[in-house]
């Protein structure tokens, strides 16, 4: 038997000490955050109450799980695949089963030793049904522990899953007694490199852990602050001031000013990410596919990525972006028609906009380089077709809490990261029933996702993809893409190490000040 529940009393004892005391036990104070012991990385988006990573899908909290737990698999910015939790793993002779051996040594922040119990719990637990991560997964998973250093893990109805190993490359390990004891919500107890101190002013404080199994790959500097700041000139200003050591999202504007700047490094990244229009499907007059292509007809998409954005950003010609693995061009997207637009709002029973009711647009300020001024474009471009359109643009933890409530609005917009490294995480998310943010349920649709998600030949799948998934994606226009995004990122001049992934995670252990 583990001893992790005593452990993980002694531990609350220790941080509830550590928080009378002062962060970081002799580190960087809470006002301190320019000492040169602590890194400081400004986040662009809010974090989710919830520390629970299966009840949330939200970026910034994903970054801080990367840097808190660990995962069985290493996925570098080449999509190779390499052993980290797990040393070795292999298919046994069923074809759907996996088998995975541990590395021994591994501890959990409480201090408790992490084994197969806590990777088989993790895997179950993460991909149930009502978890936000099942999308990703596509089904859920089943597991055995062999010893206490082994583990087999399989997909539901025992068959082939052709996204498992790079799922595995992605998410959290959890501790079984924290799954056990329904404590998830509020800790964060991973074997990452940083362990999460505490949660105040929007700002995680994390410690270097010192007992973390993996010394080549273990923290650099001892302390780090994950800060969330939503306005993009503030999170300039404090990197310029020395006050930040690296900020995400950084406004097209502020390029030139940053890249004149001898102190700082602009980086720019091609991403996992794609920006949408998302129609909620279940809502009134959305139900209806002819208006849905009829409003995405309407938007210019080039003026959006050549005007609004000045280049920083790629053309969306797919359903997924250009750099994921099952990404394919298509010549049939629905591309700016007035024209058409107009012929197919009549189809749809609203000449000219007539009998329509106000389409309710939510978006955000303060997340997405010029989302307001986009969303302003499209809504502009709605209406030039005789659509009344009510546009209200919210600070991102208000959107937020739009964009995952069925009934909220008509339509809204977002960008989806592809967290997995797999398209399949990324198109299952969205369009197997019921999609994340759309709500829309095509049973045709499930069909094709599941035997593209079990097609182990990467030829055989993609060509389910391209010519029976696509096309439909298109039909229904429950989402409609309008660009992949280029990450911009800055750091100080004297911070090097980054080496940030397509899916915008970066390791803050494999940083260091020069």
């Amino acid at each position: 038997m583990k001893t992790k529940k005593y452990l993980a009393l002694v531990l609350a004892m220790m941080m509830f000490a550590s928080l009378l005391t002062g962060c970081g036990g002799g580190g960087a104070s809470d006002e301190d955050t320019t000492a040169v012991d602590t890194l400081v990385v400004y986040s662009s988006g809010a974090f989710q109450g919830s520390w629970d990573p299966s009840k949330n899908s939200i970026l910034s909290n994903k970054h801080l799980e990367y840097n808190t737990y660990d995962s069985l698999l290493n996925y570098d910015v080449a999509g190779e695949m390499t052993p980290n939790m797990a040393e070795s793993w292999e298919y046994l002779e069923d074809g759907y089963t996996l088998r995975i051996y541990l590395n021994e040594g591994i501890k959990f922040h409480d201090g408790s030793d992490c084994n197969a119990e806590d990777v088989a719990a993790s895997l179950v637990y993460l991909s149930r049904k009502d978890s936000s991560l099942h999308g990703d997964f596509g089904t859920t998973l089943e597991a055995a522990v062999v010893d206490d250093y082994t583990v087999d893990v399989w997909p539901t109805g025992k068959v082939a899953s052709a996204s498992l190993l790079t799922l595995l490359a992605h998410e959290a390990i959890l501790s079984a007694d924290d799954i056990a004891a329904g404590t998830l919500d509020n800790t964060m107890n991973g074997t990452g490199p940083y362990k999460m101190v505490k949660y105040e002013n929007e700002t995680c404080y994390l410690e270097a852990f010192a007992d973390y199994w993996n010394p080549e790959r273990a923290a650099k500097i001892p302390y780090a602050e994950y800060k969330y700041v939503a306005e993009s000139s503030t999170r300039m200003a404090a990197l310029q001031a020395g006050e930040a050591h690296v900020i995400e999202r950084v406004d097209i504007e502020q390029v030139p000013i940053l890249e004149a700047d001898d102190a700082v490094v602009v980086d720019k990244v091609p991403s996992e990410e794609q920006r949408y229009i998302v129609f909620k499907t279940t809502q009134g007059p959305m139900g209806n596919e002819l208006l849905r292509r009829a409003m995405a007809h309407a938007i210019d998409r080039e003026t959006i990525v050549n005007d609004i954005l000045q280049g920083y950003g790629y053309l969306a010609n797919s359903y997924m972006p250009h750099v994921s693995n099952l990404y394919e061009p298509i010549d049939y997207m629905l591309e700016y028609d007035v024209e058409k637009a107009k012929e197919l709002l009549a189809e749809a029973g609203y000449p000219n906009g007539e009998g329509l009711p106000t389409i309710e647009y939510i978006s955000s300020t303060g997340l997405y380089p010029k989302s307001k001024e986009i969303a302003e474009f499209v809504a502009s471009s709605w209406e030039a077709i005789g659509i009344d359109v009510n546009l209200t643009v919210e600070e991102t933890a208000a959107w937020e809490s739009h964009l995952y409530m069925e009934d909220s609005c008509l339509v809204t917009d977002t960008g989806w990261m592809n967290m997995h490294g797999d398209s399949n995480a990324y198109i299952s998310v969205h369009y197997l029933t019921r999609g994340r943010v759309n709500f829309s349920s095509y049973a045709d649709i499930d069909e094709i996702l599941a035997r593209e998600s079990q097609e182990t030949d990467p030829v055989a799948r993609k060509a389910i993809v391209t010519n029976e998934l696509l096309p439909r994606l298109v039909e229904t226009c429950s989402n409609f893409p309008m660009y992949d995004s280029m990450m911009v990122y800055a750091r100080g001049a004297n911070v090097s190490g980054v080496e940030y992934l397509p899916n915008s995670n970066f390791r803050f252990a494999d940083i260091s000040f020069e």
